[in-house]
C-alpha cells in the first residue's frame, strides 16, 4: 500500500479528530505522482510565507487542492537561513507585494513539473529494469534465439 499513514490511526488521533472528514481524503496522504507533485508545489508556495505559518499554510493548500500533506509540510522546510536570505533579497527588488507572490508561484510550478518529471523518470527506469529482467528470463528458457525472433 502506497501510503504514508494508516487512515484509522489519523481519524482516531485527537489532534486530528475535530476536523472531521476534512483529513481523510486518500491524496492527502498516499504517495503518487499528482498528489507528491502537488505536494511539492503547495510546499515551495508556502514556504515563502512570512514567519512561522508556512506549515499551516502548507496544511490549508494541501487540504483544499487535496494533495500529499506530509510532503507539503517537509517541503516548506527548504527554507533556512542559507536559501531564504537568497529568496528574500531577489523578491525586495520589486514592490514586496507583488515579488514575493509572483516567486512563490513561479517555484510551486516549477516544483510540480520537476517532481512529475522525475517520477516519470524513475518509474520508466524501473520498467525497463523489469523488461530486462523479464528479457534475460526469456533467454534462458528458449536459449535465446526464439525470443529474440518474437522480438523481432
Amino acid at each position: 500500500m502506497n501510503s504514508v499513514l494508516d487512515h484509522e490511526a489519523i481519524r482516531k488521533n485527537r489532534w486530528i479528530r475535530p476536523f472531521g472528514s476534512w483529513l481523510h481524503h486518500p491524496n492527502l496522504w498516499h504517495l503518487n505522482r499528482r498528489s507528491v507533485a502537488g505536494g511539492v508545489a503547495a510546499g515551495v508556495f508556502c514556504s515563502l510565507i512570512p514567519g512561522p505559518l508556512q506549515m499551516i499554510g502548507a496544511a490549508m493548500v494541501s487540504v483544499l487542492f487535496r494533495v500529499n500533506l506530509p510532503v507539503a509540510m517537509f517541503t516548506t522546510l527548504y527554507t533556512n537561513p542559507f536559501t531564504f536570505l537568497p529568496e528574500w533579497l531577489l523578491t525586495l527588488g520589486e514592490p514586496f507585494a507583488i515579488g514575493l507572490p509572483l516567486l512563490a508561484s513561479l517555484l510551486a510550478v516549477m516544483g510540480y513539473f520537476a517532481t512529475r518529471v522525475l517520477w516519470y523518470l524513475m518509474v520508466k527506469s524501473e520498467w525497463k529494469k523489469r523488461a530486462a529482467k523479464k528479457g534475460s528470463q526469456m533467454n534462458a528458457l528458449f536459449g535465446g534465439l526464439f525470443y529474440e525472433e518474437i522480438l523481432l
